[in-house]
């Protein structure tokens, strides 16, 4: 599994990927949305990984160790770590949905432009939140 410093990367990697097509969006007039949900959310769960494994927490580890009485109820890694999100950081929680709900509704959606905005605005601030409660190198 990535360290600590792998998912900061990842993460900080992917959030500057979404704010370039973003701005180069608003530059030029091409739309280049269908990538932004995507890169959002890779960037979005990296900073949530990388906050669990600063509390001692492997959410893929943890995850794997209880799969099967997980999966028997139906819940999904994503969800796991969703839960994990509702659990320790409720005050990102709705911001993680609407990057999740944003992230198949894109691109099938292309033109919409305030989606992807949207998309923007909910990373940035996941990321400062997880940044400032977990000493996180994480940037935009």
């Amino acid at each position: 599994m990535p360290s600590l410093h792998e998912h900061v990367d990842a993460a900080n990697w992917f959030a500057r990927m979404a704010v370039g097509i973003l701005e180069r969006e608003q530059e030029t007039g091409e739309v280049l949305g269908y990538g932004i949900p995507d890169f959002c959310l890779k960037a979005v769960e990296h900073a949530v990984e990388a906050a669990a494994l600063t509390q001692g927490v492997s959410l893929h580890d943890e995850y794997r160790r209880h799969r099967r009485f997980l999966a028997s109820k139906g819940v999904s890694f994503h969800r796991y770590r969703m839960q994990w999100v509702e659990n320790n950081v409720p005050e990102i929680a709705e911001e993680f949905r609407l990057i999740w709900n944003s992230y198949g509704q894109v691109s099938y959606d292309l033109r919409n432009g305030e989606r992807a905005k949207r998309c923007v605005a909910a990373m940035r601030k996941i990321l400062q939140v997880l940044g400032e409660k977990y000493g996180l190198p994480l940037r935009v």
